[in-house]
């Protein structure tokens, strides 16, 4: 079945969780970028604009998108947290 993560609010829309899409696993929406590829470029450092240059098929505001969707799941986003 397929369901959208977290609430239509906020941008929460973006992170989107489809068993037809890598195994159900979340996701930006429209893409296969799965919201932890991104969290772990943040905790690596990397800048919003790196992470949009490396990922041209992320919409502008999907890192954004999927911070919020991080810190209301608890997941630490800084680079101590890796």
């Amino acid at each position: 079945m397929a369901t959208a993560s977290g609430e239509r609010s906020a941008g929460q829309s973006l992170i989107v969780e489809r068993d037809d899409i890598l195994g159900g696993m979340p996701c930006v929406s429209g893409t296969r970028v799965p919201a932890m590829t991104i969290v772990a470029e943040l905790r690596a450092g990397a800048s919003p604009a790196e992470i949009l240059d490396g990922y041209p098929s992320l919409p502008v505001d999907a890192v954004e998108a999927v911070s919020r969707w991080a810190q209301t799941r608890g997941i630490p986003l800084g680079p101590s947290a890796s």
